[in-house]
């Protein structure tokens, strides 16, 4: 299968401008879970899909960060439990 045999030909876009509330009324409306995003010019420049209404740090909805990200990232718990172990080089 292709992806030309599923996408949809008619495609629904915002612009940059759009609010929040328009959009999610666009996506209830057309029973669609993303809208491209375009610019002035009607090139794409993001999408927003239902995800990102869901998970929004405003309300508190945010993804968590997994712990090996936090670690990598240099903060939380994983960090506090870790000992130097550096040895000097060359000897």
């Amino acid at each position: 299968m292709r992806a030309h045999q599923i996408m949809t030909p008619q495609v629904i876009t915002v612009g940059a401008e759009t609010t929040i509330i328009q959009a999610i009324h666009l996506m209830l409306q057309h029973h669609i879970g993303g809208l491209p995003v375009v610019d002035a010019e009607g090139k794409l420049i993001g999408i927003v899909s239902e995800g990102d209404f869901i998970r929004r740090a405003e309300i508190g909805t945010q993804r968590k960060r997994d712990r090996w990200l936090s670690f990598l990232a240099g903060s939380g718990p994983a960090r506090d439990r870790l000992r130097p172990r550096a040895r000097p080089q060359g000897r």
